[in-house]
Parts: C-alpha cells; structure tokens; sequence
C-alpha cells in the first residue's frame, strides 16, 4: 500500500477525526484514485502481457515459409483465416497471450484493411522486426495471389466462350450476388444494433441512410464518409437522444436541400457533385484505385466492392457487371483474402502490370500499418478524435455497400429462374453457417446452371 502515492494505512486515518472540510475533500480525492487504480492495474497487466513471448527462434526464410503455408490454407474468408492463426500461434505454440491478441485484432478491426494479413504482419514483426511484418504479409497473400492472376490470365485470354461454361457462369454470377446480400445485412446488423444495450442505434441508422442516398445521386464518397467521420468524432459524448437529433439533421436536411434544388434547376451533372474519384485504366489510375479501396476496407473485404464497381463499372466503363460479379465467384473459391478479387479488374483494365499495381495498393495499407510500427497506432487508436472518427466511416460504408448490393441484384437477376436461384442461394447462406459454405454454394451454382441455363 506505501507504494501507492496518496494511499493511507486505514488505522492512521481512524486516528484522525474527519471534519466536514476533510470529508468534502476525502471525496474529491478519492475520486481520481479510485480511477487511477483500475488504470493503473490494466496497464500493469497490458505490460506483463507484452513481455510474455515464446517465439521460436528462426531464420527469415523459415518465417517466410510458415507463412505461406497459412496462405495455402486460407479458405473460407477471414473468420477461418484468424482462427487459424490463434489456434496454431497463439493457442498451441504460444508465441504470445490471448490477451495480446486480443488486443491487437481489436485494433486491426478499426483500422483499415483486411486484418488476417495485418495480423500475419503483427507476428512476422514479433518474429524478425519490420522485415519480418513485410514477409509474414507477403508469404501469407503470394499463394491467392498467384492463383488468382492466373485464374485473370485465362479468364481474359479465353473468356468464357463455351456455351457451358457460360451457362455455369451465369447462375454463379445470381449465387454471388446473394452472398454479397448476405454480407451486407450481417456488416449492417452489426452496426445498427447498439452492442452495450442491444436495441436499434438510431443515430447509426441515419448516417447509413445519409451514405446510402448520397450514393443513389452520386455524391463524391470522400463528402459523404467524411461527413459520418466528423458527425461521429463531435458527438460521440453526447446522450443518444441528441446523436440521433443530429444525424438526423445532418443526414436528411442537405438532402431536403438537394431535393429543392433539382426541383427548381433539374439535375446535377457528375463532375458538378464530384462523383468519381478514379475512372482511368492507367497504370496510375489502377494504382490510386487500389490505395483508396484499401484504405476503406472497414469490417470486411465486401466493403471495397462500392469503390471499385463504382470506379470500374460506372464511371471507368472498363469491366462489365458480369466480369465483376465473376471476379468474387473466383476469388471466394481460392484460398486468399476476399479483397484479392480487384486483380481480375486490373487484369482487364491494365493486364499483368494493372493486376500488380492494383493488388499493391490494395494491400499496402494494411502491410503499412505494421511496418510504420503496431505500438504506434496502438498510441494513435488511444486518442480520443481517431477512433470515433474511423468508427464513423466504417458506418458510413455500410451504406455505400447497400446501394452496390441491389444494382449487383438487378443484373444478376433479370428472369424468372434467376429469382429462384437467388432465394435459394440467400436461404443457404443464412442456413448454413460453416466456413466451406460458399465454396460449396458456388459448386453447386456451376452444376445447376448446366440443367438451367444451357
């Protein structure tokens, strides 16, 4: 107890009558002590938590290969993908605590980018400092990755021509469209149920919508996720009654504005709201388009699927609809993070050098953030304006993500047996909760569409 400042033996202070004065005083002091303990304590165990390590000692080259050995068995999204990682590094090998772990993975999960390559990042920087963060990352993407260029090359080179191959293609396309509904509504769940209180977070709905009919009128996204960020950041102390009377004010009232204005002078033009940040095909262009997709990869690899359709599709006019919804189809059956799909599109957009440029930036920030150094964005996330901040965009790209999910919906789905498909696949999807599941859906979507399609 004497090694605690201001901690007095209980019997010396029976010794001394409390006067109201000191009673008054005793309260204000005990207060700050009584926090600085609890504090005190976790950083004592964050500490002790911090130097229990058991990290076999290795060369680079076996990090290297230990690594690509998790990117070989990296199926079935990143779920399976960081459990794989607990249960071998963390688990049986013990290379540190399931409280640093812990720690961490919160950590990734604010930050952008797909966390079971930052995470395969983390431990290579444990193992062998910053070169070994730049070898677990890249040992765990090179086997997905390699795949997945030479699923493009012949994807691009030979097309799918075949009348059953196309037929496959087409109720594959309807299966993945399903899955992308799927994800939506469990990344939209998750940030429209209030986690402490488990009832609807009404403040959190309304900046959804605000990104959602932002969307629809194509509103530059920097305006529209920036907005949910700074929204967030000056209202995250307030009571939930006043966060909800703001994002309702800030959601719904330039929108009532918009409305006004189109009534009276017709439509904006693109270029007039700043929609499109990158449409270009250019090695650069590629590039620019993978560093924002990645820097926006917030609860999921589904949320980079509104920049790059957006920037593809719509604006670039360089990939179709039906190339896009095979590039997931591919990606989701090889063993690589989700975000891998952008390779196709480079491929298309640029070739092999576009399909390199876009998968570097796509994958940069997360291989950044470990290399710059953990223990200082572990500072960064601490202060007060980052994390509500990031919180506030990651909501926001919820809503982005929903308006993509229903025009995937309307060009896979356009007949009858289209619809059927689609149900079907959505029932599975939410029935099935198993890491093989997508897989598996896929499969069965490529031999239904020879009975369906041919």
């Amino acid at each position: 107890a004497g090694m605690i400042p201001g901690f007095q033996d209980p019997e010396a202070a029976q010794a001394k009558p409390v006067q109201p004065a000191d009673e008054e005083m005793g309260e204000k002091a005990a207060g700050p002590l009584l926090v600085a303990l609890p504090e005190a304590v976790a950083g004592m165990q964050k500490k002790e938590d911090d130097m229990v390590m058991n990290i076999p000692e290795m060369t680079h080259l076996e990090l290297f290969k230990t690594f690509v050995w998790f990117g070989c068995r990296a199926f079935g999204g990143p779920i399976v993908q960081i459990a794989l990682m607990k249960e071998e590094l963390v688990e049986h090998q013990k290379w540190i605590t399931n409280a640093r772990f812990m720690r961490a993975l919160a950590m990734y999960q604010v930050l952008p980018g797909p966390e079971a390559t930052e995470l395969a990042c983390y431990f290579g920087y444990l193992a062998k400092g910053r070169p070994g963060a730049l070898l677990g990352g890249l040992g765990f993407l090179l086997p997905g990755v390699l795949l997945m260029l030479i699923c493009s090359c012949i994807y691009v080179t030979y097309g799918v021509m075949d009348k059953r191959t196309q037929a496959s293609f087409q109720c594959i396309q309807v299966v993945v469209a399903a899955l992308i509904f799927r994800g939506t509504y469990k990344l939209a769940e998750a940030v429209l149920v209030d986690p402490a209180t488990k009832t609807f977070s009404f403040f959190n709905f309304y900046m959804v919508l605000w990104c959602f009919l932002t969307s629809i009128i194509n509103l530059n996204f920097f305006i529209a996720l920036a907005t949910c960020g700074v929204m967030m950041t000056i209202t995250h102390h307030l009571s939930d009654q006043r966060k909800e009377l703001i994002a309702m004010a800030v959601s719904l009232g330039p929108l009532a504005i918009f409305g006004g204005y189109v009534a009276a002078f017709g439509m904006p033009t693109g270029s007039m709201i700043g929609a499109g940040v990158v449409g270009s095909s250019s090695p650069g262009g590629l590039f620019l388009l993978g560093i924002i997709a990645g820097l926006v990869t917030f609860g999921g690899a589904y949320t980079t699927l509104p920049f790059i359709f957006t920037a593809a599709v719509q604006n670039g006019g360089w990939l179709s609809e039906e190339a896009f919804l095979d590039s997931i189809a591919i990606t989701t059956a090889l063993p690589t993070p989700l975000v891998s799909f952008v390779i196709l599109p480079g491929y298309v957009g640029g070739g092999l050098l576009g399909a390199i440029l876009i998968c570097t930036g796509i994958f940069l920030p997360a291989l950044s953030f470990t290399l710059i150094g953990h223990e200082f964005f572990e500072k960064v996330m601490e202060r007060g304006a980052v994390r509500p901040f990031l919180e506030g965009v990651g909501i926001g790209v919820i809503g982005l993500l929903v308006q993509t999910s229903f025009l995937f919906l309307r060009a896979a789905v356009q007949a009858p047996v289209d619809a059927c498909v689609f149900y079907m696949a959505l029932q599975g999807a939410f029935t099935w909760n198993h890491k093989y599941t997508q897989p598996l859906l896929l499969v069965t979507a490529a031999i239904a569409g020879q009975a369906l399609y041919v």
